[in-house]
């Protein structure tokens, strides 16, 4: 089954922060496998709420998978699901403990499990996201690419920064904010989507080209914009992460 949740309404600055809603539940599926058909029925993550900042989710065992919000589609083609923020640590280490493909990372409370995942490498990304295919009942997910991040990133408004993104603000030092923080509270953009500029570059993965975007904590501020691209090689690294893309029905 899955679920649709409540609208997402941008907001100029930090909100309350709300309780987590439950992390996706460890489902034992080899990504390698071939993959299960899309789901009969309705799609939970409908065309009718892209651009309208609605969350949605599918449910993962007896868990959920990543929030996502349905954007327009590029030049006037089908709208697509993309994760509302970064993949985070909870949904990753509930892909380590069931896949064996990685080492799930401590977590000293529940808000630590909720900072976006860095450190992985491209590779275990797309395991991620062909694992949650299988777990999702078959919905297809996979790393967006160049083109559909910047279009949501941007949601049809030139949108480049958010006002508290997380990167070296304009009158700090060099030597950055630290480490990655949760989407909690966080500015969205013009379509409900978190963390696009600054915390961590994302990767974008499609024909052939990979890329990073968005700059990262470590960005100057200047550099911390959805304009701020990079080639990558796909290696783990501290100030890269992922948000997952999930095709719509």
């Amino acid at each position: 089954r899955s679920r649709q949740a409540a609208p997402a309404t941008p907001r100029a600055g930090p909100v309350p922060a709300t309780p987590a809603a439950p992390a996706a539940a460890t489902v034992a599926t080899d990504p390698d496998e071939a993959l299960p058909p899309v789901p009969d029925g309705p799609d939970p993550c409908d065309a009718g709420l892209a651009g309208r900042g609605r969350f949605c989710f599918d449910a993962v065992g007896a868990g959920r998978g990543p929030t996502l919000v349905v954007v327009p589609g590029r030049d006037g083609g089908r709208p697509y699901a993309l994760g509302r923020a970064e993949v985070t640590v909870n949904e990753f280490n509930a892909f380590c403990a069931a896949t064996g493909r990685c080492r799930p990372t401590p977590v000293a409370d529940a808000a630590a499990g909720t900072v976006a995942v860095a450190g992985v490498t491209l590779a275990q990304a797309r395991a991620y996201a062909r694992w949650l295919v299988h777990a999702s009942g078959g919905w297809r997910y996979r790393l967006p690419t160049d083109a559909e991040w910047t279009h949501a990133a941007r949601a049809a408004a030139d949108w480049r920064q958010a006002e508290d993104s997380h990167c070296i603000p304009p009158a700090a030092g060099a030597e950055g904010a630290g480490a990655p923080v949760s989407a909690r509270g966080r500015a969205a953009n013009p379509w409900g989507l978190i963390n696009l500029s600054g915390n961590l570059w994302e990767w974008t993965d499609g024909a052939g080209a990979l890329a990073v975007r968005g700059g990262a904590y470590t960005s100057f501020w200047s550099d911390c914009t959805v304009d701020a691209r990079r080639a990558d090689a796909g290696a783990a690294q501290a100030d890269v992460g992922f948000r997952v893309l999930r095709e719509l029905k």
